[in-house]
């Protein structure tokens, strides 16, 4: 399994981009919730791609491990992000509506790489 990071990266950048030029427009005070809700959507793309190279690696002598070494991760990324999400409302304070918007924005990116594909592993 190949993950295209560059299309997939330069779509989330977009998307959260838009986000973060739509919530500065609308209040600024909302930009530093914003760009975290971006931080976030960068550090989880940059986990995926980590075990997704890891998974790949581990493929060609154990495929099992490495499908577990996926799910391992999903399930590992849903927490950290939880725990994030979670530190930047309540230890900095941030504004929760702009962090999470941005990052769902960033989130529907993923849609715009699965163009022309019939399958997700295309």
């Amino acid at each position: 399994m190949r993950l295209n990071i560059k299309p997939l990266l330069a779509w989330k950048l977009v998307f959260g981009g838009i986000a973060l030029v739509a919530f500065g427009a609308l209040a600024p005070m909302n930009v530093p919730a914003s760009a975290y809700g971006l931080m976030l959507g960068l550090v989880n793309v940059g986990l995926l791609l980590l075990t997704v190279r890891i998974a790949d690696a581990r493929a060609l002598t154990a495929p099992q491990q490495s499908m577990m070494i996926l799910y391992a991760s999903a399930a590992v990324r849903f927490v950290l992000l939880g725990v994030l999400f979670i530190v930047g409302i309540s230890a900095a304070g941030l504004d929760p509506m702009p962090m999470v918007l941005t990052f769902v924005a960033m989130q529907l990116a993923q849609v715009m790489t699965l163009r022309g594909k019939k399958r997700l592993t295309d």
